[in-house]
């Protein structure tokens, strides 16, 4: 991958996916002798999320308020692996503590709200409380700013987003971060950048032509290999965007894949909003699967 990707000549304007499916930008007035071009990146027309549901104890949970008070705490964790602090002080609870903190009644997934407290401590923001989640994502061309890939914007822009920003609207930081990051990345930029002028990406050779059971795939029923053409096909004019679900896994999981399918209609539903056609998404599960099963078998309107 080039360690500095090439930028379209001219002026790179903003890329806003929500107007008008990117294709509406603000441009500015330059000197008449400036005959520099300015270039807007359009994104596809068509968009794919993966969405990618943890395993069991893989969500992070917060408490409800009366909880806290209740548990005495300066913040609303109640679940939250890569927090040592929070970590330890449950594991050093006694069983009536742990079981009063991990009430499923009392308990909720700790999304990402920037625009309001939702930490339970003044003094900690929704970044902060998610900062585990950092990008590491390199795109192998520039695209723009303000795009619908994990990228920078630039700071002098007017509610300018970092790339870890977007990463947490899109729920990476719902899940343990720490364990993954790998596979959140690995999807967000292969399936992305899998065609670059026409050519193929080295990374995929391991896949194409490689017969399934070689990915541990079941031998029944035969799957064939995958094709470069099918691929290229699948991917044509197509974004695949990748969300992390979490889930409140003290819960069952008919009453969590209620949730969950709920929550990807409306994802659907709002990038329909924005003018891209979302008809459907790709389910990626770890471990036992989750709340994938149920959540696919669930009414979506409950």
């Amino acid at each position: 991958m080039e360690k500095n990707p090439p930028r379209l000549p001219g002026y790179q304007l903003p890329t806003k996916p929500h107007l008008s499916r990117g294709r509406e930008t603000h441009g500015f007035l330059t000197p008449a002798q400036d005959l520099m071009p300015q270039v807007i990146s359009i994104p596809p027309r068509r968009v794919l999320p993966i969405i990618f549901l943890p395993g069991i104890m893989g969500s992070n949970l917060r408490m409800s308020a009366a909880r806290q008070v209740a548990l005495e705490k300066t913040n609303n964790i109640a679940w939250r692996p890569e927090n040592k602090t929070a970590s330890i002080a449950l594991a050093n609870a006694s069983p009536r503590q742990r079981q009063i903190q991990l009430d499923a009644a009392q308990t909720e997934v700790d999304t990402y709200e920037p625009a309001r407290q939702s930490t339970g401590d003044a003094n900690e923001s929704s970044d902060h409380r998610h900062s585990a989640v950092t990008v590491s994502v390199r795109y192998p061309v520039s695209v723009g700013i303000d795009m619908p890939l994990l990228m920078d914007d630039p700071k002098s822009m007017p509610f300018a987003k970092t790339k870890e920003q977007k990463a947490r609207e899109r729920g990476w930081g719902e899940v343990f971060f720490g364990s993954y990051s790998e596979l959140l990345e690995t999807c967000e930029l292969r399936l992305n950048t899998a065609f670059r002028r026409g050519k193929m990406d080295s990374w995929w050779r391991g896949i194409i032509g490689v017969a399934p059971e070689e990915w541990q795939a079941s031998p029944q029923p035969r799957l064939i290999p995958l094709e470069e053409p099918a691929l290229k096909n699948a991917l044509k004019d197509c974004w695949f965007p990748v969300h992390a679900m979490g889930y409140n896994w003290l819960e069952s999981n008919r009453k969590s894949g209620i949730v969950t399918a709920k929550r990807i209609s409306a994802l659907i539903e709002k990038y329909k909003a924005e003018g891209f056609q979302c008809e459907k998404v790709i389910v990626v599960t770890h471990s036992m699967g989750g709340v994938g099963r149920p959540c696919l078998d669930s009414p979506r309107n409950g």
